[in-house]
């Protein structure tokens, strides 16, 4: 790779190969309501050629989704970019926030002998504006603090084009209240540690895209039905919904470890209030999931016995 100031050099993904739905529904112990699911909706190489994306039918398939990984590490970056690949995905990896920018907002795509440059077809043809569907991050990037960096994506005027690119952050550093609120802020949709297994990092990955694809359907039937600002809302607090679950998650642990080593009555009571405003706000964001659900199936149900009266009267006038 690069180091800083150098040309970025993208890792060609198919390099060194070689290299539950979540936690169960907390119970509300002062109102007796469930808090939604966590898992609810809401190396040497040469150039590859690009897959086919026909069926043998000659059907069409959905084109690959296309992940960008940050990590300054490297043997942790070769590693997440191999079992990204072997699953299927399009991925380009970077070591650093001025390798990331300098990938996705110039340079041509190479194709040296030897280099660990990006091909053409994973470069995703970028010159015409394409952008990936998943962006990886650490927090501990060689030439900028890791937050700062998804802040920029999601807040900067400068890099308004990321804005909507969701982000998930893959780091060694441990998932506590302090972090999961921060995520939880920052509107980044998970947080995984990098001892996770390949198997797992997999699992999680095919599980967001496929929640995502999920709730894009049921997004696209609310806003035919109830309009897009509704549409919009529900994908909110759907989302929001997991990462706060991951929130109370991590603030019961912690309440339970203070307990466990004596902590002060004071300390472990402001955790305990903190924990029961967070599962409060979790039961507003499924109250509000199933009134627009309630009155999804109400327009829905009402559509479908105007258009069947509609019918028996035109049979009528017709007899």
């Amino acid at each position: 790779m690069s180091e800083v100031g150098e040309e970025a050099k993208p890792r060609d993904t198919a390099a060194d190969e070689a290299g539950d739905r979540g936690a169960k529904a907390e119970e509300e112990r002062a109102g007796g309501e469930a808090a939604p699911q966590g898992g609810e909706a809401p190396g040497e190489a040469g150039p590859e050629e690009e897959p086919s994306t026909e069926t043998e039918e000659g059907e069409e398939e959905e084109p690959r989704k296309r992940i960008i990984i940050v990590d300054s590490k490297e043997k942790s970056l070769d590693r997440a970019i191999s079992i990204l690949r072997k699953g299927g995905y399009s991925v380009v990896g970077v070591e650093s926030r001025e390798e990331f920018l300098e990938v996705m907002r110039g340079g041509q795509a190479r194709e040296r002998a030897g280099d660990r440059s990006v091909t053409p077809e994973e470069y995703w043809r970028l010159q015409t504006g394409e952008l990936p569907d998943l962006i990886i991050t650490d927090l501990d990037l060689r030439d900028y603090d890791g937050w700062e960096f998804i802040f920029d994506l999601k807040f900067d005027n400068r890099y308004y084009e990321y804005r909507e690119v969701p982000i998930i952050v893959r780091t060694e550093e441990p998932i506590t209240a302090d972090t999961v609120g921060r995520v939880q802020s920052e509107s980044i949709h998970d947080y995984l540690p990098k001892s996770m297994d390949g198997k797992e990092l997999q699992k999680k990955i095919d599980g967001y895209f496929e929640t995502r694809a999920k709730l894009a359907k049921v997004k696209e039937d609310i806003t035919d039905v109830l309009g897009a600002r509704v549409a919009e809302e529900y994908e909110r607090i759907t989302l929001a919904a997991r990462i706060r679950l991951k929130y109370i998650h991590a603030l019961q642990t912690r309440v339970d470890a203070l307990k466990e080593e004596g902590a002060a009555a004071d300390e472990i009571k402001r955790l305990e209030q903190s924990l029961f405003l967070q599962r409060r706000e979790a039961i507003k964001y499924e109250r509000r999931r199933r009134e627009i659900k309630k009155k999804l199936k109400e327009k829905k149900d009402d559509g479908s016995r105007g258009s069947d009266e509609g019918g028996e009267g035109e049979e009528a006038q017709a007899r």
